[in-house]
C-alpha cells in the first residue's frame, strides 16, 4: 500500500447541510469544516495556501455551493505571486444569477502542449450543453489528451448522482 501523497489523494467534493464543496486538494475538507462550524463563505475561503510543488506551485480552486434557493455560489482560489513573493494570492468571486449556458471557469494550469504554467483566475464561459451529460462531454471533449485527469458534472445537493 502506498502511502498518503495529500498532492494526490484527497476528497475532491463534499456535501454538508446547505453547502456543496468541490476543489482540488485537502482544502475541500478544510472548508466544509469552517462553514458547518458556522463561517460566512468569503471566511472559509480565507487562509488557504498554493500548494509548495516548485516551479508550477499549484494554485489550491475552491467552489462553495449554496444548495438552498437562489443558487449562489463563491469561488476561491489561492495562487502563488507571478512575482517574486511567496505569500499567497487569494481571489474570491461570488457568482449568482447565472442564466442557462453561462458559467465561471477556474483552472490550475494552461499548456502549449511543450510548457505548463499556471492558468489565468478565471474565466466566464459560454455552452450550448442542455444537460449536465453534454456539458460534461463539452468539457472533456476540449481537453488536451494528455492533459485529462478526470471530470465531474453535479448539481449543488446533488454530488451522489454525479456524472463522472
Amino acid at each position: 500500500m502506498r502511502e498518503h501523497d495529500h498532492l494526490r489523494h484527497c476528497i475532491a467534493a463534499r456535501q454538508s447541510g446547505d453547502w456543496m464543496v468541490f476543489g482540488n486538494g485537502e482544502q475541500v475538507a478544510t472548508v466544509v469544516d469552517r462553514l458547518t462550524s458556522g463561517q460566512a463563505p468569503i471566511l472559509a475561503l480565507d487562509e488557504l495556501d498554493y500548494e509548495p510543488d516548485p516551479p508550477i506551485f499549484t494554485p489550491r480552486l475552491t467552489v462553495i455551493a449554496d444548495n438552498r434557493e437562489g443558487g449562489r455560489a463563491w469561488f476561491g482560489a489561492a495562487r502563488h505571486s507571478a512575482g517574486n513573493r511567496t505569500t499567497t494570492n487569494r481571489l474570491t468571486l461570488h457568482v449568482s444569477d447565472l442564466a442557462p449556458g453561462e458559467g465561471v471557469l477556474m483552472t490550475t494550469y494552461h499548456s502549449n502542449g511543450q510548457e505548463i504554467a499556471t492558468g489565468t483566475p478565471f474565466m466566464e464561459v459560454r455552452t450550448t450543453a442542455d444537460n449536465r451529460t453534454d456539458l460534461l462531454d463539452e468539457l472533456w471533449s476540449v481537453l488536451p489528451p494528455e492533459l485529462r485527469i478526470a471530470a465531474a458534472a453535479f448539481v449543488p445537493g446533488g454530488l451522489a448522482s454525479a456524472d463522472i
